[in-house]
């Protein structure tokens, strides 16, 4: 599966099982010809080793995958990357549910959503590391939102319309943005 080498890429390394013949092997993370056992490894290899053993060993088209918060401990340029590997996955044909609190993964996959409604040889000028493997068509994706609502103490889950000429809509991650931007205003204002 392509998506295995950029998993590849943002580890750094590989996760192989470590054989220390115990009854349940334990998982070593190797880097450069070192190996070191993934308890030992930093939070974001570990929390991505078993990703990257269910990608590299045991998923195949028409297989469910569900990932909470992939961009856990994870680097803003590595959540992009998180986002080009579950849009690999699912052009594979692996069913992918993910839930996130990431403006960062929503963007990049809506970008790949962006990339797919482009020409190729735009796509290719603007974008020269990715491949058709990063595109995602827009009918390929669905998006839910969950409000809670005080009011009546209960979460609704609400379908996001996916533009394919915007894109997917951050409107939530936007206001949030511009609260945090004019409190900074208003503070830095104070200090005068």
């Amino acid at each position: 599966m392509p998506a295995i080498s950029l998993l590849k890429v943002l580890m750094e390394g590989t996760i192989s099982p470590e054989p220390d013949g115990e009854i349940v092997p334990t998982l070593a993370y190797e880097q450069d010809g070192h190996s070191i056992a993934i308890r030992h490894a930093s939070s974001m290899v570990a929390d991505l080793a078993p990703l990257a053993i269910w990608v590299e060993r045991l998923l195949a088209p028409g297989d469910l995958l569900i990932v909470d918060e992939p961009e856990s401990h994870l680097h803003p340029e590595a959540i992009r990357l998180m986002g080009r590997v579950l849009v690999r996955l699912a052009n594979c044909g692996v069913q992918v549910v993910c839930a996130t609190h990431s403006s960062i993964l929503l963007n990049e996959i809506s970008n790949c959503v962006l990339r797919h409604e482009t020409s190729a040889s735009a796509s290719d000028e603007l974008t020269p590391a990715y491949t058709q493997d990063d595109f995602l068509a827009v009918n390929d994706l669905a998006v839910h939102r969950f409000v809670r609502n005080e009011s009546k103490k209960m979460v609704t889950v609400e379908r996001v319309e996916v533009d394919p000429q915007w894109g997917i809509p951050e409107d939530e991650f936007v206001k949030v943005a511009e609260d945090l931007t004019e409190e900074s205003a208003r503070l830095i204002g104070m200090l005068d």
